[in-house]
């Protein structure tokens, strides 16, 4: 019995830490149906077309819930998804925790498309937003926090998306640091 109650106590300890890396979905049905829900069962709320590539919050099963302000899910089958981080560096994956747990940062995506290079994401509280000024500021910490806490170099592209953003394409600042 005593067994069983710290393995279930290792296991939520486990669970609490847990981040679950951002993605990229990319919408591959002619047509998705956005549902209130994980279910057919739930009421259509929007619709998709293919080539849309939606901010994604995580996996249920055969369902994807949208990093969305209101509730919004789509079938799994109907969208091919990339992790942010995952083809990156465990550093990478390290520096994205630390963004989601310590910062006004609500979505975030990082990913290395060629060894020189990183592009990182991100969705921030509306009330980080103040103007073009205050976000660029936000910009130019972001990656010097990048680069403090990797150690990275390399050119970075830093794209900052709307506060309501639903869209990759969503974008309300693009940087580049070199």
């Amino acid at each position: 019995m005593i067994k069983k109650m710290i393995w279930i106590v290792l296991m939520a300890l486990l669970f609490v830490d847990t981040v679950a890396l951002a993605q990229i979905g990319t919408v591959t049905a002619k047509s998705l149906l956005v549902r209130s829900g994980p279910g057919k069962n739930y009421k259509v709320i929007g619709r998709m077309k293919r080539g849309n590539q939606p901010l994604v919050e995580r996996l249920q099963g055969n369902w994807v819930k949208l990093a969305w302000k209101k509730e919004a899910w789509v079938a799994r089958r109907e969208l091919s998804l990339e992790k942010g981080a995952s083809r990156s560096s465990a550093i990478d994956e390290q520096f994205f925790r630390w963004l989601i747990h310590n910062t006004k940062v609500n979505w975030t995506f990082i990913h290395r498309k060629r060894a020189d290079s990183v592009f990182v994401w991100v969705r921030m509280d509306s009330d980080r937003y103040g103007g073009m000024t205050k976000v660029r500021f936000i910009a130019n910490n972001l990656a010097e926090s990048y680069r403090f806490h990797t150690g990275d170099r390399s050119p970075l592209e830093i794209k900052i998306l709307n506060p309501d953003a639903k869209f990759i394409h969503d974008i309300y600042l693009q940087a580049t640091f070199k």
